[in-house]
């Protein structure tokens, strides 16, 4: 039976691959990156405890992957075949664990840097550090399997905590061929890491069998947290958490109440949650390297990037409504209201996060006429954004994959309407500010910094009234394209 259901879930995955190769795509990210930080960090080992750093740094890394971007690849769960009169799911489970991309990719680089630790060791810690490999690599699949198991609000918190985590490793894969970045105490950092549960396995090959008991620990609390979700799994219900709708200062009105809610949503929801983060990882790397080369025009252009990215979230409202649209259109509320309602709360994250990044920038750089000039601007663009966003939610909709779908495995980003949606932003989000800077740089600063705030304002304006307009009479076009998922 446990060969039979291996082999069902091997044709199940391979199904899911070919339907889906940006599985395959995103593995060979992986693959590339980490094959460069393997090698970027071979040369820079100096020390038996250099070698525990990378193991620390890989483990990391992919349970980090696995909060903030899951693969979905299980195909063998004890939910989908609680109905069948199979008694025990759990050895098919664990063999079907090992048959995903991202535990082969943590295979392959523990058998690559367990290889080059065996050449830099005696005899004796070389197969101490061999066997503390095949411990990490073990610690690190299984808890990725327990991160794919967990419950729906646990997975929500983690995902956020996920996606600040994949800030750091950004910043490892963008400066991985930079020397002086690169110019890591791996000794220090090594010697540290040994003593952590993320390479407490690999460190006990150089010295303390407390480090080995630290390990198994740590693997033996995740078999533990494995099994007790197995087990739970068949009783478990689906619990409805009844949140309150309202927030503080909002207004206990319909437009309020959607507005609190999508606000609120946002954070329930991996596909927003991403888009919002995409803007501080990109501006925090890109400051990082102005501060760091002291070239402040590549801050500047993190500001106003943050700008022009900040309608993405809000490009496709009606999208992610999918099939519930129904409810807004037989409502008995004014559409516009509850569109606009639903785009401010979209648009409020990103806008904030664009408005902070615009004050550091004037704290690092000071209050120069050149650094007020970027922030007006970033603030004009801003207003153009949202206009975008508003005008595409309104007369470019597209269906979108269902609540719950890993990145991994969305295809609506594929589709014609989505790819307008961000070239409508990448391209024409700038042109009504570029004439107030031309005249900014003319010498009329004052002028050039009002018709940078004038002209997108006055086109933000224009769009709501068209948007509200049209809105009500447009609903069952909508509905059309986009009240269904995309599978």
């Amino acid at each position: 039976m446990n060969s039979t259901l291996f082999k069902l879930h091997r044709t199940l995955w391979w199904r899911t691959i070919k339907s889906n190769p940006t599985v395959l795509v995103a593995g060979g990210m992986i693959l590339v990156y980490g094959l460069l930080s393997v090698l970027s960090m071979a040369f820079e080992v100096n020390s038996p405890e250099a070698l525990h750093a990378p193991v620390a740094f890989g483990m990391a890394a992919m349970l980090i992957l696995a909060m903030a971007m899951p693969a979905n690849e299980q195909q063998i769960t004890q939910e989908i075949f609680r109905t069948l009169p199979i008694d025990n799911l759990k050895p098919a489970m664990a063999l079907s664990s090992l048959w995903t991309s991202r535990a082969m990719l943590t295979i392959f680089f523990t058998i690559i840097w367990a290889g080059f630790a065996f050449t830099q060791l005696p005899l004796v810690q070389g197969i101490m550090f061999i066997i503390g490999s095949v411990i990490a690599a073990a610690t690190t699949i299984v808890y990725m399997d327990v991160i794919a198991k967990i419950g729906k609000s646990r997975k929500e918190v983690l995902g956020l905590i996920g996606g600040i985590g994949v800030i750091a490793v950004i910043f490892f894969a963008v400066n991985i061929t930079n020397s002086a970045a690169m110019d890591l105490p791996l000794d220090e950092v090594g010697e540290i890491a040994a003593w952590t549960p993320f390479a407490a396995a690999t460190g006990w090959a150089t010295g303390s069998i407390v480090k080995l008991l630290i390990a198994v620990a740590t693997l033996a609390l995740g078999v533990w947290l494995w099994w007790r979700d197995i087990e739970e799994a068949p009783v478990r219900v689906k619990d409805h958490d009844k949140s309150d709708l309202t927030l503080p200062f909002v207004p206990h009105t319909p437009a309020g109440i959607e507005f609190a809610r999508s606000l609120r949503y946002v954070f329930r929801d991996n596909r927003l949650l991403l888009s919002v983060l995409v803007l501080p990882i990109v501006v925090i790397v890109l400051m990082v390297q102005s501060t760091a080369q002291g070239i402040p025009e590549i801050s500047y252009i993190a500001v106003v990037m943050s700008a022009l990215l900040a309608g993405s979230i809000a490009v496709n409202d009606f999208g992610y409504d999918g099939p519930a649209m129904w409810v807004k259109m037989v409502a008995p509320v004014p559409t516009s209201r509850l569109l606009l309602a639903r785009h401010w709360a979209h648009m409020c994250l990103s806008a904030l996060v664009t408005v902070v990044f615009a004050i550091i920038i004037l704290v690092i750089h000071g209050i120069t006429s050149v650094t007020m000039m970027v922030c007006f601007v970033s603030i004009g663009v801003l207003m153009v954004s949202a206009a975008l966003s508003l005008l595409l939610t309104a007369f470019n909709p597209y269906p979108v994959a269902p609540p719950g779908t890993s990145p991994w495995a969305d295809k609506s980003g594929y589709s014609g309407a989505a790819f307008i949606a961000v070239f409508a932003l990448m391209f024409l989000g700038w042109i009504p500010v570029a004439p107030g800077v031309v005249l900014f740089f003319l010498g009329y600063q004052v002028l050039g910094i009002a018709i940078a705030l004038i002209i997108p304002a006055a086109i933000y304006g224009g769009v709501i009234a068209l948007v509200t307009k049209n809105a009500a009479s447009r609903m069952p076009k909508v509905y059309a394209k986009a009240g269904s998922w995309v599978n």
